[in-house]
């Protein structure tokens, strides 16, 4: 009994309560769907009736007839939903004003201003068009049309919709009650079966009383039952192997584990290697490699003949394209090890465009390529972004845009693609007149050691990196970097990044100078003497070659140079004399860079606020946050440019050094 009222109950109120819902839903819905089309209508009919109004009494009013006009506005009120007309003139003033017979009396409809004013209420719906004669605007006309007949069209709605949700909710509800009694008495008689089955007969069998879908279950319960006895025996067979495969199996996946744990800790172990074997290749090539570059330098800068010029120039661009292809490398690794960081800091876009001009200028030169740039007035002056890794991409993709343009010009445009009070979305295009790239090509361009001239005689040299760390950087920032381009056409790459607005800092942090990454203005000064005048400064390191490149940049300067081969030499001479500034190798023996460094902030001494600069090979980003964590003040990465020590020596030594 039980069973058969908990099913019928069930079902009774799960019918009874979707009828309610239905009920419901027809209820509610039913008035708010004849309200809308209701005032569907009435807003179509009451904007004809003001236009229709406006037309018919433009010649009255543009003549001045108004008897003309109430006359027509009387007419007017032949309309029974019609609550007012008012017409103004061009000021707005009321001129004319009629109310319709069959609104109520109401004092808010004898005031026509007020009318003007607040059209619409809650007992009548506003509307208004303009008179206008020939192009000429001579006032407005203003009506109101009742909503007394919607809202007896709503109430009926409501009404007849109450009336059908309630016959809906009981039908439903005898429907249920029927449909209960029906399912519920064979479901008893198989419950009945049921226990004897679960008690262990086995042999019962329920009968089938009928031929609809109760009776199939029936028939399939008979069966289960069929079966349930078969796999009895069957089930206690497979219970005696289960635990010896279940075993099996376990002892199978926790070696599987160990195995892929053991290959996770390997991978793991690797990449650290891998990371550490850059890390220290770098430090290994660029300390040689600054030893080169600067020798280079200092001898390019006297006395040669045409030749030797030329020769040593070939030698000076040969080592600085083996140190872009480390940094490309170096790049590369951070970038697959997932250890690409973006810094952001305030910095002006416009000058990072600037100083990269004018250090492709001479290349574009050399190949007698108009190299121009423009930077739209409206990109805010100060923005927020990793200034270096910003400039690294434009100076590849202007690069590039060099390299492959043997004649006509190459462009840098910046845009602004939106703009508000916080952010500033920039469109950046670098545009050639040179060799073009194909369909093909363009589809593979952005994979590492692609290049548009991939031939075997290709005429262009490069690792096919840089489009690759350029589109990764570009997607770190929250941009995209893409490419239009047709053989023989030239090429335009472009991307946008969003980047917040900043203002300029109180005091910049200094800005690291790598190599040929010295700005225009540190060339120029180079080019034109020491600007600073004379300073005494210390040089650390433990390579020979190193001290010996740095102290003749500097002396060439105009500068007194101290050399000490190990951080604890440099410690010594820093106890015995003030200097204006002190770079700082870091990695050295006996005591390193910033073992150094701290003894010298750590003591009193002439020494104590001196600023330190980190002279180094490392060229992590990580290397720098260390350098400034030691107490150091800026971070040189090797290979040392002459420029790059006069701005650093300008940077952080502005007042002259006073007379022994």
């Amino acid at each position: 009994m039980s069973l058969r009222w908990g099913i019928r109950r069930k079902l009774v109120v799960s019918i009874s309560s979707l009828s309610l819902l239905a009920a419901a839903a027809f209820a509610i819905t039913t008035p708010q769907r004849v309200e809308r089309q209701a005032m569907r209508a009435m807003m179509a009919r009451g904007r004809s009736i003001a236009q229709m109004t406006a037309y018919s009494l433009r010649d009255a009013i543009a003549v001045g007839d108004m008897r003309t006009v109430n006359a027509m506005l009387q007419g007017t009120r032949r309309d029974p939903d019609l609550a007012y007309v008012v017409v103004t003139d061009t000021s707005g003033g009321a001129v004319a004003h009629v109310r319709g017979v069959s609104v109520a009396a109401d004092p808010r409809l004898l005031d026509a201003a007020a009318l003007v004013a607040n059209g619409t209420s809650d007992e009548w719906v506003g509307f208004s068009s303009a008179v206008t004669r020939e192009s000429q605007n001579l006032g407005s006309v203003y009506l109101g049309l009742s909503l007394a007949d919607v809202r007896r069209e709503v109430a009926e709605a409501r009404r007849q919709s109450a009336e059908f949700g309630v016959v809906l909710f009981l039908a439903g509800g005898a429907l249920a009650f029927f449909i209960g009694t029906l399912i519920t008495r064979p479901l008893d008689r198989l419950a009945s079966t049921a226990g004897y089955i679960a008690a262990g007969d086995l042999e019962q069998r329920a009968e089938v009383t009928s031929n609809d879908e109760v009776a199939e279950l029936v028939r399939a319960f008979n069966v289960m039952v069929d079966s349930l006895q078969r796999t009895r025996d069957e089930l206690a067979d497979a219970n005696a192997t289960l635990e010896q495969r279940v075993g099996q199996r376990t002892s199978q996946v926790q070696a599987a584990l160990e195995q892929l744990g053991m290959a996770k800790d390997e991978a793991e172990a690797a990449n650290r290697m891998k990371s550490e074997f850059l890390a220290t290749m770098s430090h290994e090539v660029r300390t040689p490699m600054n030893g080169v570059l600067g020798t280079l330098a200092l001898v390019l800068d006297s006395t040669l003949t045409e030749d030797q010029r030329r020769l040593l120039g070939l030698a000076k661009g040969s080592a600085e394209s083996l140190l872009v292809i480390i940094n490309d490398i170096l790049d590369l690794s951070k970038i697959e090890a997932g250890r690409m960081e973006i810094a952001p800091v305030p910095f002006r876009l416009r000058q990072t465009c600037e100083e990269m001009y004018a250090l492709l200028l001479v290349r574009a030169n050399e190949k007698r390529l108009a190299l121009k740039f423009d930077v739209a007035h409206d990109v805010p002056e100060w923005l927020v972004g990793d200034a270096g890794r910003v400039r690294q991409v434009l100076f590849n993709l202007a690069g590039n845009a060099i390299k492959f343009t043997e004649r006509g010009s190459v462009t840098l445009a910046v845009t602004v693609s939106s703009l508000d009070a916080a952010d500033a979305t920039l469109h950046v295009e670098v545009r050639d007149t040179g060799i073009g790239i194909d369909d093909e090509t363009q589809s593979r361009l952005f994979q590492k050691f692609v290049q548009a001239d991939a031939s075997m005689t290709r005429r262009y040299g490069g690792t096919g990196l840089g489009l690759a760390i350029s589109k990764n950087l570009i997607e770190l920032m929250g941009g995209t970097l893409g490419l239009r381009s047709a053989p023989g056409s030239g090429s335009t790459f472009f991307f946008e990044i969003k980047l917040p607005i900043g203002a300029a800092p109180p005091a910049l942090e200094p800005v690291q100078t790598v190599g040929a990454s010295a700005s225009a203005a540190a060339r120029a000064s180079y080019a034109g003497g020491t600007t600073v005048g004379p300073r005494r400064v210390l040089v650390v390191d433990d390579n020979p070659v190193n001290l010996t490149v740095a102290s003749a940049m500097l002396k060439k300067f105009g500068h007194t140079v101290d050399l000490a081969r190990d951080g604890g030499e440099a410690v010594a001479k820093a106890r015995t004399r003030p200097y204006d500034a002190i770079f700082m190798d870091l990695q050295m023996p006996v005591m390193d860079g910033a073992a150094a460094t701290a003894a010298i902030r750590g003591r009193e001494g002439p020494n104590v606020a001196t600023p330190i600069i980190a002279l180094t090979a490392n060229a992590m980003e990580s290397d720098r946050a260390r350098s400034i964590d030691a107490g150091m003040n800026d971070h040189l990465t090797k290979p040392i440019s002459p420029e790059a020590l006069r701005a650093a020596v300008e940077r952080w030594c502005p007042a002259p050094v006073p007379e022994e």
